[in-house]
């Protein structure tokens, strides 16, 4: 959670962004209601969530779009449901896919 709200409310302060199974149901479900900022500089954001329940996959696909519509050509978004994975063990996959998708390196 905290993540979400450094990217939506301080997005300068980091240029990678890695968010597994955020849970943005909290607080009547503030973080989703912050209008992000801008992303002046290149930015990479990935957002997965596992096999969670229907109120942690629906704001994570939420997370999701909103930053979409407001993407900028600058910016990478990423996003994974890893259905077979659950809120235990959902972290290690995912972090292992977002630092693969974020600094990919093109084969020669």
């Amino acid at each position: 959670m905290l993540t979400t709200e450094i990217l939506l409310t301080k997005p300068t302060l980091f240029d990678n962004y890695i968010i597994v199974s955020p849970s943005l149901w909290w607080n009547d479900e503030k973080l989703l209601k912050v209008q992000p900022c801008s992303f002046d500089s290149n930015t990479s954001i990935y957002i997965a969530v596992g096999k969670e329940g229907e109120v942690m996959e629906r704001t994570a696909k939420e997370l999701y779009n909103k930053l979409k519509l407001n993407k900028k050509e600058h910016v990478k978004l990423f996003y994974e449901f890893l259905e077979n994975k659950t809120h235990g063990d959902a972290l290690h996959n995912a972090v292992y896919n977002a630092l693969d998708a974020i600094f990919k390196v093109e084969k020669k």
